[in-house]
């Protein structure tokens, strides 16, 4: 597994091979969906090589958090490229001292 270094001066832009990670949100959710796809790897060999139906529990356990680490992993990367593709807008006032009195 390749180690990866943040520049705190110049925040994080590293190069994966398919993929370009450029904040440290975004590198965060890609080694997540690593680590989900590593507990996947991890479930599938440890039931292929277990023993007794306990083992094979603990293993659909592991399959099933993975599985649901990586959805919301993917609804999270997903969420924040909709944020980039949008245009900034200004805050609204939520102080309320820009109302009209009527």
């Amino acid at each position: 597994m390749a180690r990866f270094k943040q520049d705190t001066r110049q925040g994080l832009s590293v190069k994966i091979p398919g993929h370009i990670v450029k904040t440290p949100p975004d590198f965060h959710i890609f080694k997540t969906l690593r680590a989900a796809d590593e507990l996947c790897s991890l479930a599938d060999e440890g039931e292929a090589h277990s023993e007794d139906d306990g083992c094979c529990v603990l293993y659909g356990i592991v399959r099933d958090c993975a599985y649901k680490i990586r959805g919301r992993a993917q609804q999270e990367r997903e969420k924040h490229a909709r944020a980039k593709s949008r245009p900034e807008r200004a805050n609204p006032d939520t102080t309320g001292a820009n109302k009209r009195l009527e």
